[in-house]
């Protein structure tokens, strides 16, 4: 609530298709808070299908929620960080060169409202949804130290809470 309207946020949708219904009934409301709020949304995932789950997500909101949020205008998806931890290093410290365009091939980083990013400290938020505490380990240990003070949050599952809050916290 206290990030201002029309932030740039980085979404992280790092779940399994298989527990889907859970974390998508987690994340949604986050998400429909953001759309709310006209968040600029930029989609990433270190789970091969989750850049599909991200656009099922927005549309499924889209078509509940009444909101229109559309590529380019309104989101990018960057899709797939390949690597595990050590791919999430290399975005984390270098986000433009690791992932120079988006889903649809466009180089997206030199247009608004990207053009004033160049690192992931100048993302407003950090959003990562996630059943595997091993995820969410890894974005808290790779991500979270290039953060400044860009806050992350984190959406997990039931079964991986008791995990990750200790850690987390």
């Amino acid at each position: 609530e206290s990030i201002s309207d029309g932030a740039t946020v980085l979404l992280s949708v790092d779940y399994e298709p298989g527990l889907s219904a859970e974390m998508d009934a987690a994340l949604a409301s986050v998400v429909d808070r953001m759309m709310m709020k006209d968040f600029y949304l930029v989609l990433v995932s270190t789970v091969p299908t989750g850049p599909v789950q991200a656009e099922r997500l927005l549309l499924f909101l889209n078509q509940g929620g009444g909101y229109q949020y559309e590529s380019s205008e309104n989101y990018t998806n960057l899709g797939y960080i390949p690597g595990g931890p050590v791919g999430l290093l290399n975005f984390a410290e270098a986000p433009r060169p690791v992932m120079p365009y988006d889903l649809d091939g466009y180089a997206v980083w030199y247009t608004p409202p990207l053009q004033n990013i160049s690192s992931l400290s100048d993302f407003d938020l950090v959003v990562v949804a996630t059943e595997n505490p091993d995820r969410a380990r890894s974005w808290v240990e790779q991500v979270q130290p290039k953060l400044g003070n860009t806050p992350i949050i984190l959406v997990v599952s039931r079964q991986a809470e008791p995990l990750v809050r200790p850690y987390y916290g």
